[in-house]
């Protein structure tokens, strides 16, 4: 694999993840005596595994925080989505979640999309946990630091994006929100992640109706 050229992003990157934590969630006053009443998927449990950290991003259906797994203070990223903003569900282990949720689920071999490691239900919402890689940079925030790609480096992201995507039809898994901003690169490797699957579907046979993601990416 060939690696990425060293490149200042400690801006980028302290940008989007340092300030105030907003809206940060609060975990569910839950009744019982014992963890054997609550369901591995309770937020109680939560706050048991997770500390949550400052805010690194927010869209129109969730907002997207930093955090560390307390046993072992690996980095990751979690993610909120309040109740009444899901509008597409899916069964998962006999809970009804998010498909978000399960098409993380459905793609968690797939080398090229972030991993899914834990996710819990609040009353209001979701809490979805996911890797993060450390330094990273999304491609939208790379390519404004670095200007136009050279052909090298933007055929090695390219491969690895329509690979990704490959993987995730043979998943029965569509994205339909690839664009630079919903891709990351982990600086360490060069190896590059899909993430926020938000629009994302399972793959039909009949035709699509609603429209997702941006116009400007129509082509996506």
């Amino acid at each position: 694999m060939q690696r990425l050229k060293k490149m200042t992003i400690g801006s980028i990157v302290s940008s989007t993840s340092g300030g105030p934590l907003k809206q940060q969630p609060q975990a569910v006053t839950t009744d019982g005596d014992g963890d054997k009443e609550k369901s591995p998927y309770d937020s109680y449990f939560f706050e048991r595994n997770y500390k949550l950290g400052p805010e690194l991003g927010r869209g129109g259906f969730g907002v997207v925080y930093s955090g560390f797994r307390i046993a072992d203070r690996e980095p990751v990223a979690i993610k909120y989505v309040a109740r009444r903003n899901v509008t597409d569900w899916a069964q998962l282990r006999g809970k009804r979640v998010p498909l978000e949720i399960a098409l993380l689920e459905q793609c968690s071999d797939c080398p090229g999309v972030i991993q899914l490691l834990d996710w819990y239900e609040r009353n209001d919402g979701f809490l979805i946990v996911m890797e993060r890689p450390s330094p990273y940079c999304d491609l939208f925030d790379y390519i404004t630091v670095r200007g136009a790609l050279d052909e090298a480096i933007t055929r090695f992201f390219f491969k690895q994006i329509v690979e990704t995507a490959i993987a995730c039809a043979g998943r029965s898994v569509v994205h339909r929100d690839i664009k630079d901003e919903n891709v990351i690169i982990d600086m360490k490797t060069g190896q590059l992640k899909l993430i926020d699957f938000g629009s994302g579907a399972f793959l039909k046979n009949d035709d699509y109706t609603d429209f997702e993601g941006g116009w400007r990416w129509m082509g996506n």
